[in-house]
């Protein structure tokens, strides 16, 4: 497929790996880097590790659809179905509901973290210790800094 004629932004691959489920919309930089628009060649790219999202083990199986139509279909049913099954409300959907189950974490930490005294904190990545009751940013790194003496 000449991938020229291809939009970026429009074009999205969900995969399957030895660890995760993943999916990612393809730029026009990745288009490029795909080169020829290939099964073989969509899996080695993918491969690579040269993105922080593509490494989650091998890439068993994949789907890309270009426009809202599947370009190249998933080579195996089965991990159509895994997918299918794992996000069955659709990824944008899962994605919305984690996002707001995890906002809801962090809010009732916060109130836990704002309710107690002022303590002195110790930030995990440069060892500073300072006096908070709110952040755990901390001031001379900007480290997250979750330890309370």
């Amino acid at each position: 497929m000449d991938t020229s004629k291809l939009v970026a932004g429009h074009i999205y691959i969900e995969m399957v790996s030895e660890i995760s489920l993943g999916r990612h919309e393809l730029s026009d930089i990745d288009l490029r880097q795909i080169g020829e628009f290939t099964r073989e060649n969509i899996l080695t790219w993918v491969n690579k590790r040269e993105r922080d999202w593509a490494d989650y083990g091998d890439t068993l199986d994949f789907h890309v659809v270009c426009g809202g139509v599947e370009t190249i279909p998933w080579a195996d049913e089965k991990h159509r179905e895994l997918w299918a099954k794992s996000f069955p409300q659709g990824y944008y959907k899962h994605m919305e509901e984690a996002r707001k189950r995890q906002e809801e974490r962090d809010r009732k930490f916060e109130k836990r973290v704002s309710e107690r005294a002022v303590k002195d904190i110790t930030c995990y990545f440069c060892g500073a210790v300072y006096r908070s009751n709110k952040s755990l940013t901390c001031a001379r790194c900007g480290g997250y800094a979750p330890y309370f003496d």
